[in-house]
């Protein structure tokens, strides 16, 4: 949406456009189509591009005095509002999974979704958010292939050495390793996560 807001000030404006900045707001937009990890980029670049071709309008000109307040308002307003949810405590995370695994190392196979939490914990993880980074290789398929049982869990994990696999309750891959107890144990158990850790070695 920003980029085609864009695109109508170039067909429709007065302002020449500076090439290069938009390029790079376009280079930048579709990185972010391949990786969100690109969005706060992108949310930089294109209002300096928007900023550059709306320069002479009248409405640029709003004297700095009127200005002023309003920037202080919203200032105070960011600083003393409490916000939604607070600080240190992660909502739908694997918490008390990744306190476990902090005490107790090993190969993780992992949700993608929780792999930026386990990062920030510092813990090593099998995948995470960073998409374009796994394409250049076999884990997103074999992370594919665990997800949705398309081939045996174990012959993957025994190629990675997996130790502890973390996975949320209620789903097909949680109930093929509650399934198989004799090879895989439940360590943590929440409604968010439950920690298997596998029995003995590969």
């Amino acid at each position: 949406m920003p980029l085609f807001v864009v695109m109508l000030f170039m067909v429709f404006g007065h302002k020449k456009v500076i090439w290069p900045d938009f390029f790079l707001a376009a280079g930048l937009f579709y990185a972010t189509m391949k990786s969100v990890r690109f969005l706060p980029y992108y949310a930089i670049e294109w209002p300096l591009l928007l900023g550059t071709m709306t320069s002479d309008w009248p409405f640029r000109r709003i004297k700095g005095f009127l200005v002023a307040p309003i920037l202080l308002v919203l200032s105070v307003i960011l600083l003393v509002d409490k916000p939604l949810i607070p600080a240190g405590k992660p909502i739908g995370e694997p918490v008390l999974a990744a306190n476990y695994l902090e005490a107790h190392h090993g190969r993780v196979f992992n949700m993608y979704s929780w792999g930026g939490y386990l990062i920030s914990r510092h813990i090593p993880v099998f995948i995470d958010g960073r998409t374009d980074f796994y394409l250049q290789g076999n884990q997103i398929n074999q992370y594919m292939a665990v997800k949705h049982l398309t081939k045996n869990p174990n012959i993957i994990w025994k190629q990675y050495n997996v130790r502890y696999v973390l996975w949320a309750p209620k789903t097909a891959v949680a109930t093929y390793l509650l399934s198989h107890s004799q090879e895989w144990m439940p360590v943590v158990r929440t409604k968010t996560a439950i920690l298997f850790q596998h029995r003995g070695t590969w």
